[in-house]
């Protein structure tokens, strides 16, 4: 009987994957039981952890200061700005931005523009002044001879003698007014010229707004007049800063500062307020007081009109009081609390009077001797 090879090695085939089932089977429940084992070793791993923290001790016989900082800029106290005396064109400059200049001494030169029609006034007014000079003149002389042949009286001669005199001052005062209209000078006023620009204070130049050629404007009840230069005493500065309304009633004359600009890291001002406004300002939703300190030292040589910079303004201070970190309190409503490590080494709840802080240290008023160990801040998660 011949065998039918299909049928031959099937069932070998089928033998063999029976065996390996309970192989894998076995290596699954195995992996499963690993698998449990670690899980269960990382809870009871998780379950010994407890939570560690510093311990701080409170500082006998410390100070702290309580202080605000505010953002401004150092300024000049008093910053003049010098105007020319007369309508025209910068013809020249003698200083630059950075200059320092003595009062009195000149700054620039103003070239004259006449205006036209203040010209043609001036020269009728000249004229008009001529013509009666002349005529009081031939009267004043008429009188003049019969008076000294004595036939016209004192009184008559005084009166006429008096018109020329008038009419003199008249012609002379229209010359130079016609003068100063087309020069900007008269022989009367060559000493103060108004076609020249002097300083009117000692100081340092900040600013020089014109140009040679700029024209310029003399200051009217119509017109503000055009700014030549502006000078200031650079030794004689101010910080000039804003305070929220929150702050403003614990910031007084006469509180120090500190004083911290932004372009000189390494230099350190000190000052003192002189001045609080007593009208706040609404900047952005929020209301700001100016503060004015005036800054003090030897060499501010370095300081600028115009520098960016903050000052810390001291509102309290005290000395010889016990203080403890403020990480170390925490709050409940009203009521001020810190942990006490025992003896045992677990932490008591003990509520504590407060006093002046810093936002880093607190005063202890009552509540604490200061031999106790406190808990600080959280340290990381240990075994």
């Amino acid at each position: 009987m011949i065998q039918d090879p299909s049928q031959s090695g099937t069932v070998p085939v089928q033998k063999k994957r029976a065996k390996k089932w309970p192989k894998i089977l076995l290596w699954v429940v195995l992996g499963l039981v690993i698998i449990g084992v670690i899980a269960t070793a990382i809870v009871k791993s998780q379950g010994k952890t407890k939570e560690l923290y510093e311990e701080v001790t409170p500082t006998a016989n410390d100070s702290i200061v309580k202080s605000t900082v505010l953002t401004g800029s150092i300024e000049p106290r008093d910053e003049i700005l010098v105007k020319p005396n007369m309508n025209g064109i910068i013809a020249e400059l003698n200083h630059l931005p950075g200059d320092f200049v003595q009062e009195g001494e000149l700054i620039a030169k103003i070239q004259m523009v006449p205006d036209v029609a203040m010209v043609q006034s001036a020269a009728s007014r000249v004229d008009a002044a001529r013509v009666d000079l002349k005529r009081t003149e031939e009267v004043y002389n008429r009188d003049k001879s019969l008076y000294d042949q004595q036939i016209l009286a004192k009184e008559a001669y005084e009166t006429s003698l008096a018109n020329y005199r008038r009419a003199k001052i008249e012609y002379d005062s229209a010359v130079e007014q016609l003068d100063l209209t087309r020069t900007g000078s008269s022989a009367s006023t060559s000493k103060r010229n108004n076609t020249l620009v002097f300083a009117t204070v000692t100081g340092t130049i900040l600013e020089q707004p014109v140009k040679v050629g700029s024209r310029v404007t003399m200051a009217n009840n119509f017109s503000e007049g055009t700014t030549v230069v502006s000078i200031a005493d650079l030794t004689d500065l101010l910080f000039i800063g804003n305070v929220n309304e929150s702050d403003v009633n614990n910031v007084t004359v006469g509180s120090p500062v500190t004083i911290h600009v932004g372009a000189l890291k390494d230099k350190t001002y000190h000052a003192v307020v002189e001045y609080v406004s007593p009208k706040g300002k609404d900047t952005s939703g929020t209301i700001l007081f100016e503060v004015k300190a005036a800054i003090s030292g030897d060499d501010l040589s370095a300081l600028k009109a115009g520098f960016s910079s903050n000052a810390e303004v001291e509102m309290a201070h005290k000395t010889g009081v016990l203080t403890i970190p403020e990480a170390t309190v925490t709050y409940e409503g009203d009521k001020s609390f810190v942990f006490i490590k025992g003896s045992k080494g677990e932490y008591e709840k003990k509520e504590v009077t407060l006093g002046l802080s810093d936002g880093i240290k607190v005063e202890v008023l009552s509540g604490l001797t200061g031999d106790e160990t406190l808990r600080g801040n959280l340290m990381k998660m240990k075994k």
